[in-house]
């Protein structure tokens, strides 16, 4: 969407190639994945990919034939699977790429190769060098690269292998299921391993699936969302963290008050967080607020999150063990002709 975003915004000519490898053009790692049982883990009312378009994923679904008759309050709570979500994105995508007219100023094009290395020449752009041997010369360069692979699992960093062991968690390891007398152990609680829970209750698998944590919490499922009145100011980015967090406590014991899930304080900040995070200052950014926890790490839809009601009618077991295991970071970052490198 970077690439898209740059087009729609330009008020000029820019030429955007985008450079992509290995995963499928405008879905990446999230979005590739063909199976409809991987859901997305956000209602669709807090999903559009246009920033200043709240309703254009819902307005989207709408034009398919399994969602056009529901009704507004359950399209609106959806959790939609994920390869839909990679139409809607592949579909704007196509919009700037094949353009059934020319009134944007700006024109995307595709490169598929990799990009091995950037860097500045004597005019002050960047060279690009892809694998095949070409060279590209941008003013701008942007890294967009995603979801990159798991760190190794060793402590000294050399890679591990085994005949049974799958680095790869959005790889084949489909095709390398055991039977069902053996176990299948999963490094990790989060949405990943849910995906795979998932995945193997759809196959019918009869085996075990144990997971391992640093710290044994299973994701937690999404609460319902209620009208509730737009309380921030039009320019949320300029209240500054203190009076930032005064606000969003002030409606989460409001809602707690009346009996409701304080997280719709967080769908109401979703649309403006990236401009709020941009402006506060690197204090502000590092100050962590000190004695602040969150209960819930991370989020899964309802149907994802009972995942003993499912293990019982699909006769799989489940359990999660704690066990320390390393981070992995992932690193983004951003850059009239720009190169986008996904």
């Amino acid at each position: 969407m970077a690439a898209v975003n740059l087009a729609r915004l330009s008020r000029g000519p820019l030429s955007i190639q985008l450079i992509n490898d290995k995963h499928p053009l405008g879905r990446g790692v999230a979005y590739g994945t063909p199976r409809p049982e991987h859901l997305l883990n956000v209602a669709a009312r807090n999903m559009s990919a246009i920033p200043d378009h709240a309703n254009h994923f819902l307005d989207w679904l709408r034009t398919r034939v399994d969602y056009a008759d529901l009704p507004d309050s359950q399209l609106r709570e959806t959790f939609a699977p994920r390869c839909v979500y990679g139409d809607y994105l592949r579909g704007i995508l196509m919009n700037y790429l094949q353009p059934i007219s020319d009134h944007h100023p700006a024109e995307i094009s595709v490169v598929e190769d990799e990009a091995v290395d950037v860097a500045l020449n004597d005019d002050g752009c960047a060279d690009v060098t892809l694998a095949g041997g070409e060279i590209l010369q941008a003013d701008r360069v942007l890294l967009a690269t995603g979801n990159q692979a798991p760190a190794p699992i060793s402590d000294s960093g050399e890679e591990f292998t085994h005949p049974v062991y799958c680095p790869d968690p959005w790889g084949d390891w489909v095709q390398r299921i055991p039977d069902p007398p053996e176990d299948i152990l999963v490094l990790g609680t989060g949405l990943t391993m849910v995906d795979v829970f998932l995945t193997l209750s759809e196959l019918g698998w009869q085996g075990k699936l144990i997971a391992i944590s640093r710290n044994a919490m299973l994701p937690q499922a999404h609460f319902r969302g209620i009208e509730y009145p737009d309380f921030l100011p039009e320019q949320p980015e300029n209240l500054g963290l203190e009076k930032l967090v005064a606000l969003l406590e002030d409606h989460c014991q409001r809602l707690q008050r009346s009996g409701e899930h304080p997280g719709i304080v967080v769908d109401r900040l979703r649309p403006h967080t990236q401009r709020i995070w941009r402006r506060f200052s690197l204090a502000s950014r590092r100050s962590g607020r000190p004695g602040r926890k969150s209960g819930n790490p991370w989020r899964c839809t309802g149907s994802v999150a009972q995942i003993s009601g499912r293990s019982s009618t699909t006769g799989s077991f489940f359990s999660s063990e704690t066990k320390r295991s390393r981070d992995q970071k992932h690193f983004m970052c951003s850059g009239r002709k720009i190169i986008s490198i996904t």
